[in-house]
Formats: C-alpha cells, structure tokens, sequence
C-alpha cells in the first residue's frame, strides 16, 4: 500500500512538473447566434418635475396610478406591470453659467410584457398614448425563457468549438501541437443586443396605428458569448 501511494505522489509531481515546463496556449472562443424575437416589451417613463419633494413624487405616485389602472382596463394584472426604475433627485439648472438648484425631478418606468401579437401591441400602444398619466413609451424585443436557456447552451458549445479550432490552427502553424487543457475560464457574458426604440404619438396618431404597426416590428435579436481556454502544447 505504501508503496502504491508513493508511486501516485511521484506521477502526480511529475504531471505538474511537465504542465509547468510545456509552454501554453491562450485563446478565447466567441459564438454568435441570431433568433426572431417571441415577446414584446412596452416600457412607460413618468417624469415629475416640481419645486418641492413631496409634490414631485405626489405627481409621480398620481400618474403611475392612473397609467397602472389603464394597463389593468385591457387585462394585465398587478403582477405583470413592473417597476424597473425609480429616482428621486434635485434638479439643476444652468444659469449664466452657474449651477442653481430648481426643484426636484422624481421619474419611474413600469413595464409589461407580451407574447409577440400585433393586435396586442396595438391595443397597449393605443391605451398608453391616450392616458392621461402622458407616458413616455419605449418598445423592445426579447426571447421566451425556455428558448434563452436553449441559446445558452448552444452558445457555450459554439464558443468551446470555436475555441479548439483556433488553438489547433495556431498551434499547428506554430509548429507546435495540443497535448491538453490547463484552464477554462467563464464568465456569464450572454448577451442580446436589442435597442430600445422610442415612441413619440399623439392620441390623435393612435387610429392610424394599425396602418404603422409594421414600423414596431423587430429584426432578428443577436446573442454573443465567449468562453477562455488555456492549451498545453509542445513542439511537434
């Protein structure tokens, strides 16, 4: 038994000692994958603008009030209209070149989102231009979850392929070959690039909005990822 352990002490030292004397290969795998968005996102920005806190974010409170209760009238529930930002600051201004103090800006965005559906979006654009809460309307585009997870993965594996192929590319131009892996390195970087777009009507453009819906539609969505590997080689 002694013996035995011996022998794996000195295999295990001489691993490292040949990892430590080969020298490596650094080089990052990058992946790319398009899909067609499946849900729609409306964001409403409120903005109070007022000389003292209090009545800024009243006037704030007072409009997502109204704006929620005009988002519950075309069916979506208390859950499904989410904050995603609140702030409340003083308000500067700059007069003759000095920066005075002018009230307090408290602003908040709530958003819903949809499965992609014309009709649907209509509906929302419709009922946010004619509300009174005068939201600012910002419309994007994203994927379902069960087809991001999907993408992830796949993602991974393309960046992992891509990863070896440049590795043995250069270490076989190098006059070198892989002999293993020393490190991975990854760090979550999925990522859809997915603009807002910003959305200026008039209730009086609202009736025209079918005609225009086309407009609001998203290109594919692209999603990068990238992962590290660090190759062992040696001469050939």
């Amino acid at each position: 038994m002694k013996y035995i352990l011996t022998t794996i002490i000195l295999l295990l030292g001489y691993f490292a000692q040949a990892q430590q004397s080969h020298p490596t290969l650094n080089v990052i795998g990058s992946s790319e994958l398009s899909a067609s968005p499946t849900m729609t996102i409306v964001s409403l920005s409120i903005d109070s603008k007022e000389s003292a806190y209090d009545q800024s974010v009243k006037n704030l409170i007072r409009r997502i009030d109204l704006l929620t209760d005009d988002l519950k009238s075309i069916g979506f529930s208390e859950d499904q209209i989410i904050t995603s930002t609140f702030s409340v600051s003083e308000n500067y201004e700059y007069i003759n070149n000095s920066r005075v103090k002018d009230g307090f800006h408290a602003s908040q965005t709530i958003k819903v989102s949809f499965k992609q559906d014309k009709k649907r979006l209509l509906e929302v654009l419709n009922k946010a231009v004619s509300s009174s809460a005068n939201a600012t309307i910002f419309l994007s585009f994203d994927i379902d979850n069960e087809r991001k997870d999907r993408l992830k993965k796949e993602l991974i594996k393309l960046a992992v392929k891509d990863a070896k192929i440049k590795g043995e590319i250069i270490a076989n131009e190098s006059g070198f070959k892989i002999i293993g892996i020393k490190e991975i390195n990854y760090t979550i970087g999925y990522g859809s690039y997915n603009d807002f777009i910003p959305i200026t009507m008039q209730p009086s453009v609202a009736d025209q909005l079918d005609i225009k819906i086309s407009n609001f539609e998203s290109e594919n969505l692209t999603f990068r990822d990238q992962v590290q590997i660090t190759f062992i080689i040696e001469k050939k």
